[in-house]
């Protein structure tokens, strides 16, 4: 984002050397700061719309999908931000001058049509929609994931309006020639991008169809089940997809247990954790007809020497996957020298692959397998895991589970003096 913002703070700085005039006033000040909030804001939109289509190449550069949705919403917000100053500074002159205080420059009356005021009048309401639009999305736990995405489709329609009023609003004076022109590519990318989620086609060459072909509830808050794909999926195995049962919700991200690329089979395991999890656990049955798309995510078993593997609760899935891998040789193992695996679950009845992983891990000798049970008073601390690693800081750490967990244990791992940057995880929330 910092890149970003230094490149269009570029485009505008080259239009302000190139304006600058013998004699500096309000208006001209008020201008050039309604063109920077304007390029900014304009930018950011741009961007969090190039985010919000889920481009695949993208996620090499930035460490997967999860953190191009935190991107994506530090860019909502940047633009937030940019949009206020960028109102304000236009409505200060009109309040300064109605209050007696200033005197607007003299214009003469336009010729033909007036599209400057007709960008005003779009940009003013296209601004107004999005304070709602942000306010929503900031209060997301009032609303359910299918409300919240739904909501999110109106990003596209703001976006549209908001380049619509850009477009009206350029001054293509030789002096403004390189901003316009930035002005226009930004709006042509986001326009694009506004299209494809308006029209339905965001990840379109990523999905297959299926069908349910089983289903086990695990307890009573978890349901395993598989699919048979009619195609094949891009997936590595660790990688989440997101499953739409076309019945009317938005596709949901899950974490894939464990995909056979040879039967096209699908093994999902989903927690009863919000409105929508905990109906399918009792609504799921054989024959149910799904689109899947995917894979995403860059939670991918790495090749260090030394690792350490922690699955918490249902966030043990991408490393029955990675144990999958090995065990079948569709992963080379033999640049490991050692991992400690925890698998921490509050209870017995709640460890619902103990008898899978301990199958799997038996057959790779690198793995120290270790089960911690909550009920028992068997809680993983970052004082053993340097215990298990022998005091060495070499090693890097995979965790799949609770964020506050996530959080404490990289705080005191890096209090004895383990690098921080060794932590693999994901931030599991899409909105």
């Amino acid at each position: 984002m910092r890149r970003l913002t230094g490149f269009l703070f570029f485009i505008w700085a080259i239009a302000f050397l190139f304006s600058l005039p013998e004699t500096f006033s309000f208006f001209f000040w008020r201008r050039q700061i309604i063109l920077l909030t304007g390029i900014l804001a304009l930018g950011y939109m741009s961007a969090a719309m190039v985010l919000a289509i889920r481009p695949a190449w993208l996620e090499k550069w930035l460490n997967g999908l999860d953190k191009m949705y935190r991107l994506h919403k530090h860019l909502g917000i940047g633009a937030f931000v940019m949009l206020s100053l960028h109102w304000l500074a236009f409505k200060a002159g009109k309040w300064l001058t109605q209050a007696g205080v200033l005197q607007r420059p003299h214009r003469g009356p336009p010729e033909g049509i007036n599209w400057h005021a007709i960008a005003n009048d779009i940009g003013e309401y296209a601004f107004y929609a999005f304070v709602i639009f942000a306010v929503v999305s900031l209060a997301k736990k009032m609303f359910n994931y299918k409300k919240f995405m739904l909501l999110h489709k109106l990003a596209g329609v703001i976006f549209i309006a908001g380049a619509l009023h850009t477009v009206l609003s350029l001054n293509w004076e030789a002096n403004q020639a390189i901003y316009s022109l930035a002005a226009v590519l930004l709006c042509a990318v986001g326009g694009y991008c506004a299209w494809l989620s308006l029209s339905g086609k965001i990840g379109r060459n990523r999905k297959v169809r299926g069908n349910v072909t089983q289903t086990r509830t695990l307890a009573d808050n978890t349901l395993n089940f598989h699919l048979q794909l009619d195609g094949d999926i891009h997936y590595r195995p660790g990688q989440f997809i997101y499953l739409d049962l076309l019945d009317g919700e938005s596709p949901h991200p899950f974490t894939v247990v464990n995909y056979d690329a040879g039967t096209r089979t699908l093994e999902l395991a989903v927690k009863a954790l919000g409105d929508y999890t905990s109906t399918l656990l009792k609504t799921l049955q054989p024959g149910q007809p799904a689109e899947v798309e995917g894979g995403y995510g860059r939670f991918l078993l790495v090749n260090d020497t030394h690792q350490v593997w922690i699955g918490a609760g249902i966030g043990i899935t991408p490393f029955i996957a990675w144990l999958e891998a090995l065990a079948a040789g569709r992963h080379s193992a033999k640049h490991i020298e050692k991992i400690v695996f925890f698998y921490c679950a509050a209870s017995p009845r709640e460890a619902f692959f103990l008898q899978r992983l301990q199958q799997l891990t038996s057959k790779i000798t690198c793995i120290d397998f270790q089960v911690l049970l909550a009920e028992r008073g068997e809680l993983l601390t970052p004082e053993a895991i340097v215990e298990r690693m022998g005091n060495r800081c070499d090693y890097s750490v995979s965790f799949c589970g609770p964020a506050p967990f996530a959080q404490t244990l990289k705080k005191g791992l890096t209090a004895t003096g383990w690098d921080e940057r060794r932590f693999h995880n994901e931030l599991f929330s899409m909105r």
